[in-house]
């Protein structure tokens, strides 16, 4: 029972620092080495303050655990936040109508392609990089207009939603690989004093189980 109310109360108290950190991150659109520590000292304080009736030899391991939570936690949510505004900027509803538009292009062009049609694509223009209607050959955005102008309004829902799926996938992609760059040496040096403190703060000597 001790374990899991040092557990409960490491892991409020790391949650609380790691949203602080990411709203800082976001909101103040810079990254401060101290409040990563604050996190670990919050978890520390909170292991501490969950076995103020109670002992546990283990509440040293459970800071720990709960810091390394928040400290991953709070830089994630903070990375996460900054690509959804990003994303939410860059693709609003025209944009997601465009996408749809865009993979039918991208099916006549192939098709063509496969037939063995040569396409007049503009000079320097791959299909990979086709993105505006300037991009295309002249008929095959031609060709894409009258197939969308003929699909009914279900299907054409249904190519947004496939749209709006594809966007996500790309957003969970670049959450993570901006997550993992965001790592410093620095931030190694914050996530160590951070652990360390948690340890300190949260470890009883005398206390059993």
């Amino acid at each position: 029972m001790a374990v899991l109310k040092c557990f409960i109360g490491g892991l409020i108290g790391a949650l609380l620092g790691a949203a602080v950190w990411a709203a800082i991150y976001h909101y103040a659109d810079f990254e401060l080495g101290l409040v990563a520590w604050g996190v670990g000292i919050a978890a520390g304080v909170g292991v501490r303050v969950a076995m103020y009736d109670s002992s546990c030899n283990m509440s040293g391991v459970i800071a720990l655990v709960c810091a390394c939570v928040g400290l991953v936690g709070g830089k994630y949510a903070g990375v996460k936040l900054d690509v959804n505004e990003f994303m939410e900027g860059s693709y609003n509803e025209s944009q997601l109508l465009h996408h749809a538009r865009v993979v039918i292009a991208d099916d006549i062009a192939l098709s063509w392609q496969d037939q063995g049609r040569e396409l007049a694509w503009p000079e320097g223009m791959t299909y990979e990089e086709a993105w505006d209607q300037s991009d295309y050959p002249v008929d095959v955005w031609r060709a894409m207009e009258e197939t969308w102008d003929g699909l009914p309004e279900s299907e054409r829902e249904d190519r947004i939603d496939d749209a709006r799926a594809d966007v996500d996938t790309y957003t969970a992609a670049l959450t993570k690989e901006v997550f993992w760059d965001s790592f410093s040496l620095f931030d190694g040096l914050w996530f160590l004093l951070a652990l360390g403190s948690a340890w300190k703060i949260a470890e009883d000597d005398d206390g059993m189980i």
